[in-house]
């Protein structure tokens, strides 16, 4: 599971820009090789006296908490931290600038063993039974059981 949450100031992205952020985002992990369901993307519209930059209230301004438990970027061989960097800068800059917003974005990123999905233990990462996962978008126990 990657999360992402924007919490963002009222009123600052439209229905498209959020699709197309969710979709940009879900692309960068099945890229990785992660099922699409994996990925969830919130967006958290704060009032002008919930959001506050710099010790003021900002019109257009999104702090993206950006949480990893499926794979840690230390995990990924083919991969490395500053590569990933890069690929949610791609995904931000040119959509942010467009709109003229600041944001800001962090990673956390957790046990792996702490996460489940339906009440099940998701299968190892690259392992059959992911692959299965991968192919039906969703958590199956077995190519039979569907």
């Amino acid at each position: 599971m990657p999360v992402w949450v924007f919490g963002h100031s009222a009123g600052a992205f439209t229905a498209e820009e959020k699709k197309d952020l969710a979709e940009a985002i879900t692309q960068l992990y099945v890229n990785f090789g992660l099922p699409a369901f994996y990925v969830n993307v919130q967006f958290i519209p704060l009032g002008t006296d919930d959001l506050w930059y710099g010790g003021r209230p900002h019109p257009k301004h999104t702090m993206i908490s950006i949480y990893h438990v499926a794979q840690k970027l230390k995990d990924v061989s083919h991969d490395n931290t500053a590569a990933f960097l890069e690929a949610v800068d791609n995904i931000l800059t040119p959509r942010m600038t467009k709109m003229g917003m600041s944001w800001e974005y962090f990673v956390t990123e957790s046990a792996r063993e702490l996460w489940k999905i339906d009440g099940i233990v998701p299968p190892p990462t690259g392992s059959e039974l992911e692959k299965l996962w991968y192919k039906h978008n969703r958590p199956v126990l077995s190519e039979s059981k569907l």
